[in-house]
């Protein structure tokens, strides 16, 4: 166990004893804020749809491609969403990437508490599927770097902006201001979607910013 890990746990183990100590039931503050995400370039899906839309009897491999690319999109009815998960898996990689200190605390340990903070919700695009543009490249579908090429179509949302509810437990590490400037930090080195910069493939795609709403 790492010596982070190991203080998050002592840490824990301390707050436990001090409320048994007090006779009281600890309650935890929750936070709760509103931030609004909004794309700084283009975003391309890539959901794994196969095993959900079968292909057809004797249907060739770049019919099936053609029938059904938009299907990497994820969707409510017929429009076109970006769902927070998206956003939430960009927290813990930002926090490791960055290893700010925060409020003089542990700063190596700062990921794992960025990483307990929740985002819920979905982002409607107003795209439409019957409406979605593509993005065409030829990529090796093998799984190895190198390999012949298939053509392959990826469903592409140009412009897209929506509001998102975030939450976390207050233990006087984090607050809104941090959590979103980490998040719009996230939005420029990490990324949404396929070639994001922080996939393998370090593309370009998925670039967003984040703006803190405030009460009031």
């Amino acid at each position: 166990m790492s010596l982070v890990k190991l203080g998050c746990v002592v840490l824990s183990y301390v707050l436990l004893c001090y409320c048994l100590r007090a006779g009281n039931e600890f309650e935890m503050k929750t936070v709760k804020f509103k931030a609004e995400f909004e794309s700084l370039c283009p975003v391309l899906f890539c959901k794994y749809y196969e095993s959900e839309v079968p292909k057809k009897k004797g249907e060739k491999p770049e019919d099936y491609e053609e029938r059904t690319w938009m299907e990497r999109a994820w969707y409510d009815g017929n429009e076109v969403i970006i769902p927070a998960r998206f956003f939430q898996a960009t927290l813990e990689p930002i926090g490791k990437l960055l290893g700010e200190r925060t409020k003089g605390k542990m700063s190596k340990g700062y990921s794992h508490y960025l990483a307990g903070v929740r985002i819920v919700g979905q982002i409607k695009t107003g795209v439409k599927k019957k409406n979605v543009q593509s993005h065409s490249a030829f990529v090796v579908v093998t799984g190895k770097k190198e390999g012949s090429k298939v053509l392959r179509k990826y469903p592409q949302i140009n412009k897209w902006k929506g509001v998102l509810e975030l939450c976390y437990a207050d233990i006087g590490i984090l607050t809104p201001e941090i959590v979103v400037q980490n998040l719009d930090a996230a939005g420029q080195l990490v990324g949404i979607g396929h070639w994001r910069p922080g996939s393998p493939s370090r593309g370009e795609y998925g670039l967003f910013k984040v703006t803190l709403i405030k009460k009031g």
